[in-house]
């Protein structure tokens, strides 16, 4: 799939984005950089230069990691908080698609409490999750569609069976009348 490398160079662009904009802030910086951030686990909810680099991480993580990986992730975090609904919603966004709708759920319900500055990131990654939405759909329908056409097809032969030995009977009764 092509997802990684479509995950990958969003969030190099949001970071990048970002970045640019904090050096026209006229206020003084803290110097941090990601190469100081910690990528391990789920990360936090904490403005600061690590907190795009450690979700993309995160993210990256949720799309690589295995099953058991996911049920780990999904146990650890059950909570109600922001922080637990959304590290729910991107594991849930790599997970199968019929947990799609949930993690899409929860991007709606929780975006608006995430920082600020990781909003852009959520709303990326809800806009991919309902692409790929979209697309399972079509397939399905698509699948549904082509079963309906064999199904019809089939009682096409059927009912074409049945009028050749209809008018087999009608044509022997036909010859009955004109040959007493």
């Amino acid at each position: 799939m092509n997802y990684k490398s479509s995950l990958i160079g969003m969030g190099l662009s949001v970071v990048l984005l970002i970045s640019g904009c904090q050096s026209l802030d006229t206020a003084p910086v803290v110097e941090e950089s990601a190469s100081n951030c910690y990528f391990s686990g789920a990360p936090a909810l904490v403005e600061g230069a690590c907190l795009l680099p450690t979700w993309v991480t995160f993210g990256l993580q949720a799309q690589s990691g295995d099953e058991q990986w996911r049920e780990e992730k999904l146990t650890e975090y059950s909570g109600n908080d922001t922080r637990s609904q959304l590290v729910r919603a991107v594991v849930l966004s790599w997970d199968t698609p019929s947990h799609w709708k949930e993690a899409s759920a929860i991007y709606h319900a929780e975006m608006n409490d995430a920082p600020l500055m990781l909003q852009p990131l959520l709303r990326q990654w809800l806009n991919e999750l309902e692409a790929r939405r979209d697309l399972a759909d079509t397939h399905q329908r698509g699948d549904r569609q082509r079963q309906q056409i064999k199904e019809l097809q089939e009682k096409n032969a059927q009912l074409s069976k049945k009028l050749e030995a209809l008018t087999a009977i009608e044509e022997s009764m036909n010859a009955r009348r004109n040959n007493p």
